[in-house]
């Protein structure tokens, strides 16, 4: 069994000539999980947990970048932290030389970050949610070359947003439905 918490308090100012502008958020995060061992190479997990993302202060700012190469930004405002709940369930399967991982999950945000072109200002979007699948696979070879395959299939969609200008439809912009990473490891020398 596992369980986790963590609290962090964010404070923005913003100032000019003639603009005084602050905010805070209270954000709070927590993990609970289990792990069980169906033999000694087996095992199948699952965890509920509760996450967040406080903005960074490159996303109070749109770009301008109609002058190029001179870009100009302005203050867009401050935006809200994301904040997500996902459910994860998955498998184990570990031998001497492959590790294997498969995970199912689907997740609940709200306020998620969403750059708007061609302003290039960051705004949240009110409600969505994300499900799919990650499959990991690690071969050892020998003590010197390993590979692995990290495959994720992810399906995003826009459940809320009231300005409907940004919205073409119900698909998130920028999230791909498919990736994979492939790499080789070659150790060269023992120590290094």
């Amino acid at each position: 069994l596992s369980a986790g918490v963590r609290n962090e308090k964010v404070k923005y100012r913003y100032k000019t000539a003639g603009t005084k502008l602050s905010d805070s958020e209270d954000l709070n995060a927590w993990d609970i999980g289990a792990n069980y061992r169906i033999s000694n190479e087996t095992s199948v997990f699952a965890n509920y947990n509760q996450a967040f993302q406080a903005p960074d202060i490159d996303r109070f700012f749109a770009a301008d970048y109609s002058n190029w190469p001179i870009i100009n930004t302005a203050f867009n405002g401050f935006i809200s932290p994301m904040k997500v709940r996902t459910v994860n369930v998955g498998l184990n399967h570990v031998t001497t030389n492959n590790r294997f991982k498969a995970t199912v999950f689907h997740s609940n945000l709200n306020d998620e970050f969403f750059l708007v072109k061609p302003s290039y200002d960051n705004r949240n979007i009110d409600k969505s949610h994300k499900y799919g699948l990650e499959i990991q696979d690690t071969y050892k070879f020998n003590n010197q070359f390993n590979t692995s395959l990290i495959y994720n299939y992810t399906r995003a969609i826009i459940d809320k947003e009231d300005d409907e200008k940004i919205i073409r439809n119900k698909d998130l912009p920028g999230a791909p439905k498919h990736t994979i990473v492939l790499n080789f490891n070659y150790n060269f020398y023992e120590n290094a």
